[in-house]
């Protein structure tokens, strides 16, 4: 699967990618009775957000669709223009307040581009957000923990082969044709991604990962 273009969220003043989401209200095309008619490789969903903290409450401030611009109705005042392409439209300078009730795990500064969605042990800052009915209720920063989760990895990693140059080939090996490397190889290769898998989001309960496919 192509690496799908995430959400994002300006928080801060700061521009962060949504990875997590725990809770209802936030708001998508489908809230506003639009619907994405046209789904691309790199956006299943066939439509992208950006949302933003603004005093202390959360908006849907911008969208962008997969759709051509003569096929959305208009958001009020904002009428869809054309994003790049004639299959591409965007909606500019929303500001629809999100009556949104739960958390979100919004991460910056990706360290490794790998996977297909956000995965919080790629990113050096990782925050949770939290609202009531659309209004900010607090703020946890996870970056300390993700970073030991982070060095549990990459500890494991070191140790599956003996020689450290090695091991880029070997994990591409193992990727593409992992009945080549040899047996013990092959299993420290396997517990470290079951190790992924199960660390990824077990710095915080009931997210889901975004984005949602």
């Amino acid at each position: 699967m192509t690496r799908q273009i995430p959400d994002t969220v300006i928080y801060r003043d700061q521009k962060y990618v949504l990875a997590g989401l725990k809770g209802k209200g936030l708001l998508t095309p489908t809230d506003l009775n639009i619907v994405a008619q046209v789904f691309a490789t790199a956006c299943y969903r066939g439509y992208y957000c950006q949302y933003k903290c603004i005093d202390d409450s959360l908006f849907l401030t911008e969208l962008i669709l997969f759709t051509p611009a003569n096929q959305l109705p208009n958001l009020g005042d904002i009428v869809p223009v054309k994003y790049f392409t004639e299959e591409m439209s965007q909606y500019q300078n929303l500001k629809i307040q999100c009556p949104f009730s739960g958390g979100l795990v919004i991460v910056q500064n990706l360290i490794e581009p790998v996977g297909t969605v956000p995965n919080p042990l790629k990113y050096e800052k990782v925050v949770e957000i939290n609202f009531e009915q659309g209004l900010l209720h607090g703020e946890i920063d996870h970056s300390s923990k993700v970073n030991i989760l982070r060095s549990i990895l990459d500890e494991m990693l070191s140790k599956i082969t003996d020689d450290p140059s090695e091991l880029p080939d070997k994990l591409s090996q193992w990727m593409s044709s992992p009945e080549q490397l040899q047996e013990q190889e092959s299993e420290k290769f396997r517990r470290y991604f079951d190790e992924q898998d199960r660390l990824e989001w077990s710095f915080v309960e009931g997210y889901e990962q975004q984005p949602s496919l």
